[in-house]
This record gives structure tokens, C-alpha cells and sequence, in this order.
């Protein structure tokens, strides 16, 4: 009967393996955005300036472009259990090299090297495989509540951090934490991975470890790079100054860690929002809503850099919060949709972009702080990156994908 109702795809246990992927993008990946709460510790230790020390998350940023298309790759040959425990492993060992670190190579090496491999093998490029394998009319929605755990985990262990530096020192923070993560390995390891990978319709064996070069051939691929790095970009000029930046303003240092977790806490209706909208409205117009928000968003930041107002604070946590993360379920399912069979090794090439996109973000906005001595330039340089990313989803229709009664896209309109 053409009024009778479709099967909900949110059966018990598909539901139960978004919960889980929002829960280790919690736990896990959500770890790599305390570094803006550790920024100012570090700095005030070794006295490295505000450059030198930005590029420890650049070096973050980049283990992770680097290590997406591998992570991928690995994920599509040996599923989820081998990449979650192995990231984790790698992520918490990361973290005990921080904690003991005396020299600025060790920060490269565990913050920035082995917490970004373990980043990626805990995030969106294990997720977006396994939530695709559950999911077609309501994909995006899905992905997006398990990409709202990086922002659920910068609310929980951005402000736990900062509580942690303030009662035992940064040290004692990266260590406890890098205990966590490793115990957290265990547990995961234990899980029933052959239920949660095995989806209503499993993926054909991959054929190959990589994806071929027709992949690089498609104008699509190119557009979702461009996206995932100019977005990381506008991200991560603003995120991982975010602290310092709201203490220079005049805010107490807990403060600006509390309004830093808050703006996370926006994204998370943001991100989920986004997810649920894209399904229905198509891409498009949600990406331009949400690269709209974050150029107010930023706009209202170089007010607030004159000193504290709470209007300005509030469009701030408002828009540029709201918007943070909102491209990342879109451009997952656009991934997962025209890119099926290999949806892992594609999406981690995606986040090459992604990587490279926030390792030139956080050095350019910490290089431009010490070059003239405030946070200007570097968010004109956001809002320059927002509407580059923007635009990619006017120029290229093979971005604004829009399902139809739960139908899968058809292989013409692929590009």
C-alpha cells in the first residue's frame, strides 16, 4: 500500500553500534581536542612560543592525514577490532610520552605522531565503514550522532583536563588520561565485532588494499578534499587558540576552559542537526547554512577580542559552535554513497584533507599570533577557508545528493 509505512533502519542493534562508535569518539578520538586546554601549560614550561608550540598539534593534524588512508585501508582488510585496539594502544602510549617529556621531539613523537595515528583509528574512518554497512535512508543522520562524540568528548575531557593541570599539573593529566585510553583498548577488545560489523547488506571483500587510480579521477573526491580541508582549516585556526585567545580577552583561564567545552556542547545539536537535515534537504543547502554560521560565528570573536561581552559570546557559542563539526556527517555519507565497496580506504584519503587542513590551521594561527601579536589575521584566514569550502558544494552537483524514499543513489548520478 503506497500509505503503509517503511521498517525503521534504528533497529536495536543498529542503533546499539552508533551508540557504541559515539561512544569510543567520546572516550577516544575526543582526547585529541584537549590540546588547546594544554597549550598555555606548555608554553609557560618551556617556553617554546606560541608558534613552536601550536605545532604539536600540526604534527597531530598530520599524523592523521597521513595515516587515514592506511587506517582505511587496514579497516576495509581486517574490520574493526584490529584498527579500534590498535589505535587505542598507540593513542595512550602517545599520551605516557607526553607526560614525561623534555624535549620538543618527544612532544612530535607522543602528542603529535602516535596520538594521531591512534586518532584516526578511533574516529569517523572505522565509524563512517561500519554506520554504512546499517544504514541508507538515514545515513547522514546516523553518522552525524556518532561524529557528535568529538564534540560530546571536548565537553567532557577539555574541562576535566583543565581541572585535572589546575589540581596536579599537565604532566600528571597526560598521563592519566594515556592510562585510560590503554585500559579502554582491553575492554574493546572484548566486544562481539562480528555482530557489529555485520550490517544488513556486508561489503564484498576488498579487492585491493588501496583503492584504484580511478578514484583520483573523480571530480567528486577532489571536491570532498577541498572541503574536509578548507573546513579543517576554519576549525582549527579558531580551536586551538580558543583558550589562550578568550584569556587574553579577560576571561579567568577556567572560564575561557568551560566556555572553550561549552562551544563543543553547541556542536553537538549542531552535528546531529546537520546529519538529520542533510537526509532531507540535500547537502547543499545545509553546508552553506552551516559555513554561514561559522563566518558569524568568527565575525562576532573579533568583536569579542576588545574585551568580555556577553552578546558577542553568545552569537560566538551560537554560531561558530553550532556549525563546528556540521559538514563532517555530510560529507561521510556523501563519501559512503558514491564511494560503496571501499568506503573506508576512500574516506581515510578524504581525511588526508581533513589532516593536512588542521596541521596548517593550528601552525598559521599560532605563526600570525607571533608575527603581529594578535588574532586577527588568522580569522580572516578562517572565514577565507569557509568560503572556499562553501563554494565547492555550488560549483559541483555531485555533492548535493538528496536520497529519495530511501533509495539507494542511482550509479548516473555518481561523479
Amino acid at each position: 500500500m503506497s500509505g503503509q509505512r517503511k521498517p525503521t533502519e534504528f533497529t536495536p542493534t543498529a542503533t546499539s553500534v552508533v551508540a557504541l562508535c559515539f561512544v569510543l569518539n567520546t572516550l577516544a578520538r575526543g582526547n585529541g581536542e584537549t590540546f588547546a586546554v594544554f597549550l598555555g601549560p606548555l608554553e609557560d614550561t618551556f617556553h617554546w612560543g606560541r608558534a613552536t608550540t601550536s605545532s604539536i598539534y600540526s604534527v597531530f593534524m598530520i599524523a592523521i592525514a597521513v595515516s587515514g588512508p592506511i587506517v582505511g585501508a587496514l579497516f576495509d582488510r581486517f574490520g574493526g577490532r584490529a584498527v579500534y585496539v590498535g589505535g587505542l594502544l598507540l593513542y595512550g602510549t602517545g599520551f605516557l610520552i607526553g607526560s614525561v617529556m623534555q624535549e620538543l621531539w618527544h612532544a612530535w613523537l607522543g602528542i603529535g605522531v602516535l596520538a594521531g595515528i591512534g586518532a584516526t583509528a578511533t574516529g569517523m574512518t572505522p565509524a563512517t565503514g561500519i554506520i554504512s554497512r546499517w544504514f541508507e535512508r538515514n545515513m547522514a543522520f546516523a553518522i552525524a550522532f556518532a561524529y557528535a562524540g568529538f564534540a560530546a568528548g571536548s565537553v567532557l575531557l577539555s574541562p576535566l583536563s583543565g581541572w585535572m593541570i589546575e589540581i596536579n599539573g599537565w604532566r600528571w593529566a597526560y598521563q592519566t588520561l594515556g592510562l585510560f585510553l590503554l585500559g579502554l583498548g582491553a575492554l574493546v577488545a572484548l566486544l562481539p565485532w562480528r555482530r557489529i560489523e555485520a550490517g544488513i547488506k556486508p561489503p564484498a571483500p576488498p579487492r585491493r588494499l588501496f583503492p584504484g587510480r580511478d578514484v583520483f579521477t573523480r571530480i567528486s573526491f577532489w571536491g570532498l578534499f577541498v572541503v574536509f580541508f578548507m573546513t579543517s582549516v576554519t576549525t582549527y585556526v579558531v580551536q586551538v587558540q580558543a583558550v589562550e585567545f578568550l584569556t587574553d580577552a579577560g576571561y579567568p583561564r577556567l572560564t575561557a576552559t568551560f566556555l572553550y567545552g561549552l562551544t563543543s556542547a553547541m556542536s553537538v545539536a549542531g552535528i546531529i542537526g546537520a546529519g538529520w537535515l542533510a537526509d532531507r534537504f540535500g547537502q547543499k543547502r545545509i553546508a552553506t547554512l552551516g559555513y554561514s554560521m561559522s563566518i558569524v560565528g568568527i565575525l562576532a570573536l573579533l568583536v569579542l577580542g576588545n574585551g568580555p561581552n556577553a552578546l558577542m559570546l553568545m552569537i560566538f557559542l551560537i554560531c561558530f559552535g553550532g556549525a563546528m563539526g556540521s559538514r563532517g556527517p555530510i560529507v561521510s555519507s556523501l563519501a559512503a554513497r558514491l564511494f560503496q565497496g571501499q568506503v573506508g580506504a576512500v574516506f581515510g584519503l578524504i581525511m588526508f584533507g581533513l589532516g593536512l587542513g588542521g596541521a596548517f590551521g593550528a601552525w598559521v594561527s599560532g605563526w600570525l599570533f607571533d608575527v603581529t601579536g594578535d588574532y586577527n589575521a588568522g580569522l580572516v584566514v578562517a572565514m577565507l577557508a569557509s568560503v572556499i569550502g562553501m563554494s565547492m558544494f555550488w560549483l559541483l552537483p555531485a555533492l548535493d545528493i538528496r536520497p529519495q524514499s530511501g533509495t539507494a543513489v542511482p550509479r548516473s548520478r555518481r561523479a
